[in-house]
């Protein structure tokens, strides 16, 4: 379960770092539009609008994942189990 909320840790740091790389310091212009500015703008906007649906989904997928790390977080608590790093810890009956 502890894994769980590891990968959860880890997967949302890694899509903030390749999202912020991606959409903040990746040159996204088409050197073929640079003389049509009509071209270049509406490019532009598109990128933005398609950006911030992206964004959306990023985010929407996050909230998914931390929900059901509480929801198998919630489940392993109402067997009884607490935290450990073995199973064996517990006495079998």
């Amino acid at each position: 379960m502890i894994f769980y909320w590891l990968d959860c840790i880890i997967s949302t740091a890694t899509t903030i770092w390749f999202a912020t790389k991606w959409y903040a310091f990746t040159d996204h212009s088409l050197p073929e539009l640079a003389d049509d500015l009509v071209k270049q703008k509406e490019h532009d906007d598109v990128f933005r609008m398609e950006s911030i649906v992206s964004i959306c989904v990023l985010v929407v997928l996050r909230l998914v994942h931390v929900y059901f790390a509480f929801v198998i977080t919630s489940y392993y608590r109402s067997l009884g189990h607490q935290y450990s790093k073995l199973s064996i810890d517990r006495e079998f009956e």
